[in-house]
C-alpha cells in the first residue's frame, strides 16, 4: 500500500532546532531505572508511526524496500572475485554497494572489499595496480613506524606530547575488546594482536601529528585489524577511515556538533512530535547520541553484527552519513518509550546507554532506508557535509 501523508497530533512544529555549545562527551555508562519498552518497528504496509511522510519520494521507498525482506545471502570471496575481470578490475562497483548494504560481506570478503570501500585502493585498480600500492604504502607505514620506535628516552622527556599519547594508547588497547579471544588477555600474558593495535596507533599518531590520538579511536581500528589481519593494510584502512571521522575528535568538536545539529534537524522533519518532546526536555542537543556518532555504534551492537553495520555505512550505497538516519531509525522505534516516560537529558542518556547491545540492526537499517527515501533530497539536504568533502566513492557512483 502507498504511505499517505499524516500530520501529527500537535497543531503546529516547534521551532526549528539549533544546538547549543558542548565541551564534552556525555557519560560512556549510565544505569537505568525503568524497563525499557519495545515499540513496534516500522514496516512498508503501515503509514510509518507519525511521520510526515513526502508524496515524491514515498513510492520508491515502498518498491526498494523488499531487498530487506528478500534476504540476499551475505557476499562471499567467491562472489567479490565473480565482480572482478581478467586484470583484477572490479566491473561493476555499484553492485558491489549494493550488496554490501543490503547483505553484509563475510570476512573473507571483507578483507578484499574494506581496502575499496575506504579509499586504499582505487576501485579502478588492476591487481598489479594494488600490489604496487600495497608495496609502497608498507614502507611508508613501517617508516613511520620506525620514527616513534626510535625515541630514545632522552627525547621522550623533552616531548610531551608523546608520552601522553603513548600513556594514552597504552592504556586504551588493553581496554578495547578484551572479551574477543583476538585480543583476550589471559592471566597477564602478552597478546601480539593487543600490541598491534598501539603499534598502528602510535604510528598513526606520528602520521597525523596535528590530531595525534583521541579516545575512541581505538574501538574504530580494532575491528578493522580483526578483519584485515596484517598490520600495513589495518593502518591505512584506518588511515582512509580517518580521512572521513577525523572532524569527530577535533577539539572544537565542531565535526560532532554538526552531525548533531542535522540529526535534530531530521527528526524535526520525520518526526516532529517526538522532536517537540524533545524541545520541551531540554534535549535538543542530542548529547545522549553522542556515542553512537563518535564511534559508529561501535559500542551498541555485538562484534559481527558492528562489522555488518560498517558494510552497509562504508559503502555510501545511498548517500554519506545514513549513520544519522540509522540514529533516527533508533530512537523512533523508541519513541513512545521516550514520550510516554516524559524522558529528560538525564534519563535519555541513561535510556539510551542502556540500549546497548538491545537494538535490532535489521530493523534499524531497513527503517532508516525507508526514512532516507521518504525524506529525499530535502532530508539529504539536512546532513553534514562528508567529513570535509572526503567522499569514498565519488568516481564510481
Amino acid at each position: 500500500a502507498r504511505p499517505h501523508k499524516q500530520r501529527p497530533p500537535h497543531q503546529r512544529p516547534c521551532s526549528p532546532p539549533e544546538l547549543p555549545e558542548a565541551h564534552e562527551a556525555p557519560p560512556q555508562s549510565l544505569s537505568s531505572g525503568w524497563a525499557v519498552r519495545q515499540d513496534e518497528s516500522l514496516s512498508a504496509s503501515t503509514s510509518v508511526g507519525n511521520f510526515e511522510l513526502l508524496e515524491t519520494c514515498a513510492a520508491d521507498a515502498t518498491r526498494e524496500v523488499k531487498h530487506w525482506h528478500a534476504h540476499p545471502p551475505t557476499l562471499t570471496l567467491d562472489e567479490w572475485n565473480s565482480f572482478l575481470d581478467a586484470d583484477g578490475r572490479v566491473v561493476d562497483a555499484r553492485a558491489v554497494k549494493s550488496r554490501a548494504f543490503y547483505s553484509g560481506l563475510d570476512n573473507e570478503a571483507r578483507r578484499a572489499a574494506w581496502p575499496f570501500l575506504l579509499g586504499y585502493f582505487p576501485w579502478e585498480s588492476t591487481s598489479a595496480d594494488r600490489q604496487r600500492i600495497r608495496d609502497t604504502k608498507r614502507e611508508e607505514y613501517f617508516g613511520y613506524k620506525a620514527q616513534w620506535q626510535n625515541v630514545t628516552e632522552a627525547q621522550a622527556r623533552r616531548y610531551s606530547k608523546y608520552r601522553e599519547r603513548k600513556s594514552r594508547i597504552k592504556k586504551d588497547v588493553v581496554r578495547t575488546d578484551g572479551r574477543l579471544p583476538f585480543y583476550s588477555i589471559v592471566d597477564g600474558r602478552r597478546n601480539l594482536n593487543v600490541d598491534l593495535l598501539r603499534d598502528i596507533l602510535m604510528s598513526y599518531a606520528f602520521y597525523n601529528f596535528d590530531l595525534g590520538y583521541c579516545q575512541g579511536m581505538s574501538d574504530l581500528l580494532s575491528p578493522i585489524l580483526f578483519v584485515m589481519r596484517d598490520e600495513a593494510d589495518a593502518f591505512w584502512c584506518f588511515v582512509g577511515l580517518m580521512e572521513v571521522m577525523e572532524s569527530n575528535f577535533h577539539r572544537d568538536q565542531n565535526g560532532m556538533h554538526s552531525q548533531l545539529l542535522s540529526l535534530s534537524k531530521l527528526v524535526h522533519m520525520l518526526d516532529p512530535q517526538l522532536h517537540c518532546h524533545l524541545e520541551k526536555a531540554d534535549c535538543l542537543n542530542f548529547f545522549f547520541c553522542y556515542r553512537w556518532i563518535l564511534i559508529i555504534f561501535k559500542r551498541e551492537f555485538e562484534y559481527s553484527k558492528v562489522t555488518r553495520l560498517w558494510d552497509a555505512l562504508w559503502s555510501q550505497h545511498l548517500c554519506p552519513n545514513f549513520h544519522l538516519f540509522v540514529c533516527v531509525a533508533v530512537l523512533q522505534q523508541h519513541r513512545n518509550t521516550i514520550i510516554s516516560n516524559h524522558l529528560e537529558l538525564d534519563a535519555m542518556l541513561r535510556f539510551v546507554n542502556d540500549l546497548s547491545r538491545k537494538i535490532d540492526l535489521d530493523a534499524a537499517l531497513h527503517d532508516a532506508e525507508m526514512l532516507f527515501r521518504f525524506a529525499g533530497e530535502a532530508g539529504v539536504a539536512l546532513l553534514p557535509p562528508s567529513a570535509a568533502g572526503t567522499d569514498w566513492n565519488s568516481g564510481q557512483n
